[in-house]
């Protein structure tokens, strides 16, 4: 389980000079989990329906991340990071996962294509549909963040 980045509350103005030092450290967290990732790359299935997992695809799935978290970081919200993962058919899995709920978003290799989630709250309720992941998707992430 990956723990929360803390960012101190901040009103909705989302004053960019505050926020510089957290969005840095977003930034690195980023080139972190980016060059951890990418061993993705490199695997292989001897199955003949493989398809293999694309720099491309990769970037779009960090790229969504970056906006979440730049978001996080603007309104003062406290997101957990989270893990980078292996899909099928060559898509990569965008993972959340706190000890009240757990939501997965998964970016498929066609950039044209929606991309696919779920979340979970252990047991109460559960959500699930497409985005594009090319904006900052609000209400989900509202339903990741609420209690």
């Amino acid at each position: 389980m990956s723990s929360p980045i803390p960012i101190a509350h901040r009103d909705l103005s989302g004053h960019a000079e505050e926020n510089a030092p957290r969005a840095q450290e977003i930034e690195d967290l980023l080139l972190k989990l980016t060059a951890e990732s990418s061993d993705i790359l490199g695997l292989q299935d001897d199955s003949g329906d493989f398809v293999p997992y694309s720099r491309e695809t990769l970037n779009r799935a960090i790229d969504f991340l970056r906006r979440h978290m730049k978001f996080a970081v603007r309104f003062g919200l406290e997101i957990p990071f989270p893990k980078l993962l292996p899909g099928p058919t060559g898509s990569i899995d965008v993972h959340w996962k706190n000890e009240k709920k757990e939501l997965l978003v998964n970016i498929p290799v066609d950039p044209k294509a929606p991309s696919l989630f779920y979340g979970d709250d252990y047991g109460k309720s559960s959500i699930k549909g497409s985005l594009d992941t090319a904006s900052v998707q609000l209400p989900v992430l509202t339903w990741f963040l609420g209690s």
